[in-house]
This record gives C-alpha cells, structure tokens and sequence, in this order.
C-alpha cells in the first residue's frame, strides 16, 4: 500500500474528546457503565485530525466490544512536551501469547467473538500505521480477565 499522507494542523484534544463522548457514551450508558473522560485539558496535538480520530474510535470500540461491563478509561497526560494517551479497559484482556501478534493485519485472537462484533481484524493495524506515521507507536499492556491498556504519545502542537 501507499505510504499514508498526513494533514497535520493544530487540533484540539477537548474536541477529539467531546466527539468521543457523543460517538461512544450513550451505548455504555445502557449497559450500566461510563466512559471516563478528562475535561478541558485545553491541549492541543499536531496530528491528522480525521486520522487520530479513528485511532480514538477504534481502541475505544475495542475496548467496548471487548469488555462485557466495566468503565472505559480514556486519560491524557502532559509530558515533555507530548500527549501521553492512556485508553483502558476491564475487559477479557489479552493473552500474552497474542501481544506481539495483534496489530497485524487481519489478525483476530478470538475469531468467535469477532464474529460476534463484526470485526475484520484491520483496526488495530490501521491504528499501528496512523500512529507509525504520526511518528509515534502504541504499547498495550493487558491482562486476562483484568482488562487492556493501548497507550501511545503524541507531539503537543507549539503554535
């Protein structure tokens, strides 16, 4: 595939959240949970808007499909000069076995439960090459029946 072209501008993190929230937190409302969220950060990254959000949308939609109950977690935290991203979920988690494997392209750890949810196996590997791109990677930490952590950094925009 061709390399991915960025559009890289100053974007607001609180807008990245608000939209988040609109997408995401009636469907955990109705199964007894919250989406946790940090308020008026008033950061801003330097990144592809468009292309961030669906990395946002996808470790978020994961983090829903993959958890049965249980509060999503998304933090951000300022530093040097970088956004640290924290998106954390109580759900199955992940067997260490397929860490290393799970950003690979179509790639599925539990094919029943993709199944299930309509997965094709492409977002984590779609959130690896956005990130790739944006100059950053994604680290996971998970454990089973505990939850999953994805964290990645990006640049703080300075202008």
């Amino acid at each position: 595939s061709s390399e991915l072209k960025l559009n890289l501008a100053k974007v607001s993190l609180d807008d990245i959240i608000n939209e988040i929230k609109d997408t995401f937190e009636e469907v955990l409302i109705k199964r007894g949970d919250k989406l946790i969220l940090p308020e008026n950060t008033g950061l801003h990254l330097l990144a592809d808007k468009e292309h961030i959000l669906s990395v946002f949308n996808n470790l978020i939609r994961n983090a829903i499909n993959y958890s049965d109950n249980g509060n999503i977690i998304l933090s951000a935290k300022l530093i040097n000069n970088k956004i640290n991203i924290d998106i954390v979920d109580h759900g199955i988690g992940i067997n260490e076995e397929h860490l290393n494997r799970i950003f690979e392209r179509f790639y599925r750890v539990d094919n029943d439960r993709s199944r299930q949810s309509g997965g094709t196996g492409l977002g984590l590997a779609i959130v690896k090459h956005i990130l790739i791109a944006h100059e950053s990677k994604i680290n996971v930490n998970s454990e089973i029946n505990k939850g999953t952590t994805f964290s990645f950094i990006l640049p703080l925009s300075n202008s």
